[in-house]
């Protein structure tokens, strides 16, 4: 049983992190198409990888080949070098498989046993694993799978398997039906249910009947618990169907030895090649099926306890192998509509980089476009404060370089917009925020080179096409009037 789940487990996390590799390749190949950098196509594979999940609470990482941890959901954990860790050591010695360790992420008391399933992929460097704690396996495990497999199982004539959690919830039983079995009793009232929760390891004797029976006979149970799924595996049969087969054996060992003794070292020896024959071919099954090979089958060679061990290992292969399947077409389809999202997604940011280049274009030709104009021209906003202006306005009336204007108010040049000035100033704008159209007035100003100028302003109210009011100014060099000719 625990070969089988842990296949199943293996099955599970191998998909997983098959999975993240596809969607990193996927990132890797707009990348290398250029239709995005590298960078930023390790950024969104990233946040793809973060968002898997591996049953309750394990997650998918990502270490490159010299221990830096490259992607993990855990941020204090980015960016360190984790190769003193003895896992990590075996990830970079092998780079793909199953791998069982213990781990403590930041902020946890204690290391819990985890397992992991890893990918390599080679032109980032990355080392994708799959990683689960191994008390929540039961949560990846369908024991639906093993339902046939725990009922096929006979020990002796009428003796079966079943199976509980450690709380007693009854999970496979070949003809109980009751949610759980801690309140089973024997024919003496005792709880041996009870006892085996307790004990979780070992054997115990009881007498039971089971339907159609008409006494109570004693039973023997071996139990074992299986502490990463938190089962326990319950092996039960009559004590007088198991010996029955020690006294058939005592009774022809009693024939066999009078018969004489080469006899029965010859039938020993015949024995024990036909039993170790089969046996040995089919662990070697049994190990090319932990390495991964699902479709791995075992023909047996009669229908003799191995030969029904050998239906139930090929029973048990089959179920994987499905299991399997059906978890790599959901990877697959998982994949195909992550590739849509992400093609539409690319469209997305390629029309916005578009339109944002249009409009940097369109920005630019302004720009242009008010730098030819000989008359200063400036935008300030509701506030006062400039947002913009053309290089006449900063060079020749402010004498500031254009990049020191935006931001800041009139009354930050008291050279060039003198106190009786500003006053004025806020008046007429009171009134032309209030009635609105065009204000025009003469003024003189000391500009930055500290020539004093005449000057007709224009101003008019504007709103941009995000809402925000402003005033637009020009401003038009009048000639010297008579008198400062003759003077």
């Amino acid at each position: 049983m625990r070969l089988a789940a842990d296949l199943s487990v293996t099955s599970y996390l191998r998909a997983v992190s098959e999975k993240a590799l596809d969607i990193v390749s996927t990132y890797g190949a707009l990348a290398r198409t250029g239709r995005m950098s590298e960078e930023e196509a390790k950024a969104q594979a990233a946040r793809m990888l973060l968002a898997l999940r591996v049953g309750t609470s394990g997650y998918v990482y990502v270490i490159g080949s010299t221990g830096v941890m490259q992607v993990h959901p855990q941020v204090p954990l980015v960016g360190q070098n984790l190769s003193n860790y003895t896992f990590v050591q075996e990830q970079l010695r092998r780079q793909s498989g199953y791998i069982q360790y213990e781990w403590r992420n930041p902020g946890e008391s204690r290391r819990r046993p985890k397992a992991l399933y890893m990918v390599r992929y080679e032109p980032w460097d990355w080392i994708i694993s799959a990683s689960a704690y191994r008390d929540e396996f039961r949560d990846l495990v369908d024991i639906n799978a093993f339902k046939d497999t725990v009922l096929s199982f006979r020990i002796g004539e009428t003796g079966y398997a079943y199976m509980l959690t450690g709380g007693g919830e009854l999970l496979i039983h070949p003809w109980r039906d009751e949610h759980t079995g801690q309140d089973w009793r024997d024919g003496s009232g005792r709880r041996f249910v009870q006892e085996m929760l307790e004990r979780r390891e070992g054997r115990i004797r009881y007498t039971w009947k089971n339907p159609g029976d008409g006494s109570f006979r004693e039973k023997v149970a071996a139990f074992t618990y299986m502490p990463e799924y938190d089962w326990i595996v319950v092996a039960s049969g009559y004590m007088d169907e198991l010996q029955a087969p020690v006294l058939e054996l005592r009774n022809v060992t009693m024939v066999a030895v009078t018969g004489g003794g080469v006899m029965l070292a010859l039938l020993g020896w015949w024995c024990v090649a036909a039993a170790l024959g089969p046996l040995r071919r089919l662990a070697h099954a049994v190990r090319r099926g932990a390495e991964g090979d699902l479709a791995v089958r075992f023909v047996p060679e009669g229908q003799d306890e191995v030969g029904r061990l050998a239906d139930d290992f090929n029973r048990l292969m089959g179920n994987l192998e499905a299991h399997t399947s059906r978890l790599e077409d959901r990877v697959q389809e998982r994949t195909l509509e992550l590739t849509r999202l992400n093609a539409a997604y690319r469209e997305e940011i390629d029309m916005r980089r578009e339109v944002e280049g249009k409009a940097r274009h369109r920005l630019e030709f302004l720009r242009s476009l008010m730098n030819a104009v000989p008359c200063p021209i400036f935008f300030r906003n509701r506030e006062g404060a400039f947002i913009d202006c053309n290089d006449n306005f900063a060079e020749l009336v402010l004498g500031v370089d254009i990049a020191e204007v935006a931001g800041k108010r009139p009354e930050d040049f008291p050279g060039v917009y003198l106190p009786i000035y500003l006053e004025e100033m806020r008046r007429g704008e009171e009134l032309l925020w209030r009635d609105g159209g065009v204000q025009s007035m003469d003024v003189r100003i000391v500009c930055g080179d500290g020539l004093e100028r005449r000057f007709r302003v224009s101003k008019r109210p504007f709103v941009s096409s995000e809402g925000e009011e402003g005033l637009l100014g020009v401003m038009v060099e009048l000639p010297p009037c008579d008198a400062e000719e003759r003077a």
